[in-house]
């Protein structure tokens, strides 16, 4: 087993987290924390297993996160009777990132993807039923749960197989960025009401603790001050993108009485910021 700092120090996030979850179930916290919890402690599971045993069990743990999410999604949506077989390629798009996972192939997982999406899922709604009307929302509707929840999910996944800190930097730094948002908009001041200003307020502490693990993240100085300083303004624009989208889904906004959506919820800033960040971090080192 290995107990370098940087080892120790994923069993101790998972371990902080833990307790919080638990105080969660004790301790009467906003109905948004106590998802934001859960689903942070997910993910947190998934580095801790690739840590502790290994990438292979660990890939377990995230396709068990996409299938969750994507169980929830689906359930949220109107869907007709002839698109049960879409929904179940949709699942089936699962063992196909853990798959393309498992041999380290993340060009064959972008690729594959986008073709799963506009070829194989179109297909399976062509041939679910004869009802023509409605085809286009649900080819959409469909695609869009693979990109979020698989896709998002997946492109994580490759990130931590470069090095686990890559992957627990961006977790981390999205669920900074959205916990000050939350802090300051909770204050009810005037000048945090507003969606970016909250995100904004976040950069300098995103862009400390890319700094601060840049050495286990392998990354330059100059890297991780430009994803310590985008991941809050990509949250910002993922929390307005999924706004209208859990409008439209019929999740409540009103955080205190969250009951539907709620993976989806705490989720959609990470799986929206991923793939940037993924590219980005292509482009840059």
């Amino acid at each position: 087993m290995d107990w370098q700092l940087n080892t120790v120090s994923i069993y101790l996030l998972f371990l902080a987290q833990t307790l919080f979850a638990v105080s969660t179930l004790i301790v009467e916290y906003p109905a948004r924390v106590k998802a934001y919890s859960k689903h942070l402690w997910l993910y947190l599971l998934f580095f801790t297993i690739g840590e502790l045993f290994s990438f292979r069990w660990a890939s377990v743990v995230l396709s068990l996160i996409c299938f969750i999410a994507l169980r929830e999604y689906f359930s949220l949506i109107a869907i007709r009777t002839g698109d049960r077989l879409a929904i179940l390629g949709g699942f089936l798009s699962i063992p196909l990132m853990m798959a393309t996972l498992l041999m380290h192939n993340h060009h064959i997982f972008i690729a594959a993807i986008p073709l799963y999406v506009f070829f194989f899922i179109p297909f399976l709604v062509a041939i679910g039923g004869d009802e023509s009307v409605g085809t286009v929302f649900s080819i959409g509707v469909i695609g869009v749960g693979i990109f979020l929840f698989v896709f998002g999910n997946g492109l994580l996944g490759f990130l931590t197989l470069c090095t686990p800190w890559l992957g627990i930097i961006v977790v981390i730094n999205v669920s900074l960025s959205d916990a000050i948002a939350f802090c300051l908009y909770s204050t009810r001041k005037p000048l945090f009401q507003g969606n970016l200003l909250q995100y904004l307020a976040a950069i300098p502490v995103t862009v400390a603790s890319s700094i601060l693990v840049s050495e286990w993240t392998f990354l330059a100085l100059h890297v991780s001050i430009i994803i310590g300083t985008i991941i809050p303004l990509l949250v910002a624009a993922s929390r307005l993108i999924m706004f209208h989208i859990e409008s439209d889904l019929g999740i409540a906004q009103n955080y205190n009485s969250l009951r539907r959506g709620r993976l989806i919820n705490s989720s959609s800033s990470l799986v929206l910021v991923t793939p940037i960040v993924f590219f980005a971090l292509n482009y840059l080192t």
